[in-house]
Order: C-alpha cells, then sequence, then structure tokens
C-alpha cells in the first residue's frame, strides 16, 4: 500500500503533466487515506481482503470478510473540521450548484453559455469555462475519496453487523 505522504506528493507534484496524471494521483491519495491496496483501488469496499469484487458473494461469504484497522499516521488526511467545511462552501459547493445548473440546461442553451464563459477571464488569467472544468474535476476528485470513505465505514459496519446473530436464530 503506498503511504500518505508519497500519495500526497504525488498529488501536489506540480510536475505531473496531465490532468489523467493528476487525477491518478489524486485517487491514489484518497486510496491511501482509506487504506486501499493499489491492486484494489477500484474496489475500495474489499481493500486488504482476499475477496474477488468481480464475484457474487453469499451472505456468509460476506460476513466472513476480514480487514484491519487503519493506523493513524501523523500526516495522514483526516476529515475536514467544522471550520474547514466553511472553507470548502467555495469552491466545492459553489461548483455542485453551478453542476447542478449545467443538468438543467439544453446543448444548445449549453454551447451559448460555453461560447459566452469563452470571452470572460476567471481573474487569474484562465478563460471561464476552463477555469469550471477544473473547478468541476477538482469536486468530483474530493468527493470520490470522500465517497470512497464512506462507502468503506457502510461495507465493514455491515459485515460487522452480519456478524451479530439474528434473535429468532438464537
Amino acid at each position: 500500500m503506498m503511504s500518505n505522504a508519497k500519495a500526497k506528493h504525488q498529488f501536489e507534484n506540480p510536475s505531473l503533466a496531465t490532468d489523467q496524471e493528476r487525477v491518478a494521483a489524486n485517487i491514489a491519495k484518497m486510496g491511501a487515506a482509506v487504506g486501499v491496496k493499489s491492486e484494489t483501488a477500484s474496489s475500495p469496499n474489499l481493500a486488504g481482503t482476499d475477496v474477488d469484487p468481480k464475484k457474487d458473494m453469499s451472505d456468509d461469504e460476506f460476513a466472513a470478510t476480514e480487514f484491519e484497522a487503519w493506523v493513524r499516521e501523523e500526516d495522514e488526511w483526516t476529515p475536514p473540521s467544522n471550520e474547514e467545511w466553511v472553507g470548502l462552501i467555495n469552491p466545492h459547493l459553489v461548483t455542485i450548484r453551478i453542476a447542478w445548473y449545467v443538468l438543467h440546461k439544453t446543448k444548445p442553451e449549453l454551447i451559448d453559455v460555453v461560447r459566452k464563459l469563452l470571452t470572460e477571464d476567471d481573474g487569474e488569467g484562465k478563460d471561464m469555462v476552463t477555469s469550471t472544468f477544473d473547478h468541476l474535476s477538482s469536486t468530483s476528485d474530493m468527493l470520490k475519496g470522500m465517497l470512497s470513505i464512506v462507502d468503506t465505514a457502510l461495507a465493514r459496519l455491515i459485515v460487522a453487523g452480519m456478524n451479530i446473530p439474528h434473535a429468532e436464530d438464537q
């Protein structure tokens, strides 16, 4: 498994040339944060298990899934604090509102929007379309990482719950 520090370095490394490399590094960073082994990155709920994610599992097989508790590291990713969430409103919650707005536009309407945004500057030297794409990509990466954490916790709680005998079985 990649260490948090190594994944963080890859994600923050400005020498990564392509969007694909940056996205892959971000996925590795979040995978490292949730304890996903690189070979199971596509199925984080099964990280650290010998479970084949392509095979349907019986309830008994799922209940038998083993996992290890995370070991806290000094530089590991942690969920945002209440104060940090406020700082995530812009750009992430704003970006979600923009995404929602986009979904309610027809193709001709979006062509007009993009045409207009191509002529507007974001104040940092980029046109608004590029800036919007960057924000959407960044928000998508952040939410995927958080979803991975929530899904992993959900899977672990389900496995734990499946190991408690039902009252009628006792």
